[in-house]
């Protein structure tokens, strides 16, 4: 998916009825080519973000750039218990939630473990958020199929309101 700048792109694999009938999950595949920020310096540490929703959430995938483009574009810190404000909510993905919360993948996933790559160490954080299905038919909007997304427009401040 590229960037609303066609500068920068990061790709975004699915798999649906994963983990289970009904649910596709997500997860970028080369994040990690860019540095990750923490107190404004480069981390040893790599990441690829993964998340999992009802598969009739197309545009949870949109929200998967977003945030990654908010890692490559903005430097945005990303770690167990960092919250991207209104990711969701760009995309009316919930009723309930706008923001997204990164943890640790959970225990027993494969991708618990980080991997150790010639270059670098990857690690993967689960985005969380609570996707209801809904009954207003906002779910069901298609994503753009040119994957274009509106990834680049993370907002510059990292305030948000609950």
């Amino acid at each position: 998916m590229w960037d609303a700048d066609n500068r920068s792109s990061v790709d975004v694999a699915a798999v649906a009825g994963s983990p289970e009938d009904g649910l596709t999950s997500y997860s970028t595949v080369n994040l990690s080519n860019w540095p990750l920020y923490v107190d404004g310096r480069v981390h040893e540490t790599r990441i690829e973000m993964m998340g999992t929703a009802p598969s009739e959430f197309e545009l949870f995938q949109e929200a998967v750039s977003t945030a990654a483009f908010c890692v490559i574009k903005q430097k945005w810190e990303c770690y167990p218990g960092a919250i991207f404000p209104d990711v969701l909510a760009m995309y009316h993905l919930s009723t309930t939630m706008k923001h997204v919360l990164f943890t640790e993948p959970f225990p027993g996933s494969i991708l618990e473990e980080s991997v150790q790559l010639p270059d670098r160490l990857v690690t993967w954080l689960m985005m969380n958020m609570n996707m209801r299905r809904r009954t207003d038919g906002l779910h069901s909007a298609k994503s753009s199929r040119n994957k274009t997304s509106t990834s680049g427009t993370c907002s510059a401040s990292r305030s948000f309101s609950a």
